[in-house]
């Protein structure tokens, strides 16, 4: 429980950081930050899937999904890991 908690909470301060740093989210150029490139990696799977026009008054739904989804697989390489160092 605590693998997921520890990735999912990451991902979502990270990938809430890069996309704020990404192309179009800032008045000035910051596309050659370390965390605007690293939103093309943070965005996936949930806004890979999702239409470039999604609109939602649950600004951070998405947001929230998809750090769900990265804690997840987490838990599963963690679970991975102790059973193949054992």
């Amino acid at each position: 429980m605590l693998v997921f908690f520890l990735v999912g909470l990451s991902h979502f301060w990270l990938q809430l950081r890069s996309w704020s740093y990404a192309p179009g989210n800032t008045a000035r150029d910051l596309t050659h930050t370390f965390l605007s490139k690293c939103w093309s990696i943070l965005s996936f799977p949930t806004f890979w899937i999702l239409p470039a026009d999604f609109d939602t008054p649950f600004f951070l739904v998405p947001f929230l999904v998809n750090s769900v989804i990265w804690g997840f697989v987490g838990v599963i390489g963690y679970a991975f890991l102790l059973k193949k160092n054992s």
